[in-house]
């Protein structure tokens, strides 16, 4: 049985660094189809046949990056409840599917593409952190699941366009990754049975050191 938990643990964080990291991937991947879907009929502002549009996708990557990384240098210092933080995560994926798919302009657009890069940052600091309370060799797959995330986003996304499905659309199919994501963390992976490391444990070990004689 203790087997068979920790490679349901190895697999669940491996989703869980697929799923965290999706919804980042599929923005970026989507920025051209985003604002071209905004753009007025007859093309962008140039409208010479180029297929260019009026306003850069580097929009589109800043909104996607920028507060991801405001997110993992504040975060560390909000200390919450790991499901908190993790229903919090669910949600703001959610909604940047949702908003980015049925958004009227390109600005609630943008309001979608900073819900995916917030859940982006604040998932990546929550579920290593949340590394600590298992087996070390979690992080390896957590690792792996955030790698294969940049491949299977970008693939299933170009699929799903090239077999016809709009881009609006297949924003919606997406919206199965922060269920995947929930359904991982609170029914499929496995709390670790023994205790993790904590100020208690340590602190034996700082008094100890403090006894030691000084040179």
């Amino acid at each position: 049985m203790a087997f068979w938990h920790k490679y349901r643990n190895y697999i669940s964080f491996w989703i869980l660094g697929l799923s965290n990291n999706y919804s980042y991937v599929i923005m970026l991947s989507a920025a051209y189809d985003i604002i071209n879907g905004h753009e007025p009929k007859g093309g962008g502002s140039g409208d010479d046949g180029k297929g260019c549009n009026s306003m850069s996708t580097g929009a589109v990557l800043i909104a996607d990056i920028l507060p991801c990384l405001v997110v993992k240098l504040l975060a560390p210092f909000v200390f919450t409840n790991t499901n908190l933080r993790v229903s919090v995560v669910v949600i703001l994926s959610a909604l940047s599917f949702i908003i980015t798919s049925l958004s009227m302009n390109i600005y609630f657009s943008y309001i979608g593409i900073v819900c995916a890069s917030l859940s982006s940052g604040l998932g990546e600091t929550t579920f290593l952190s949340y590394t600590s309370k298992f087996d070390s060799r979690v992080i390896s797959y957590w690792s792996s699941g955030t790698g294969a995330s940049g491949l299977l986003g970008s693939m299933s996304y170009a699929l799903l366009t090239s077999w016809g499905l709009s881009p609006k659309n297949t924003l919606l199919v997406m919206l199965f990754i922060p269920v995947l994501m929930a359904l991982t963390y609170w029914c499929f992976i496995c709390e670790p049975t023994h205790p993790s490391i904590t100020d208690e444990s340590v602190r034996p070990l700082i008094s100890d050191s403090n006894d030691m004689p000084s040179l």
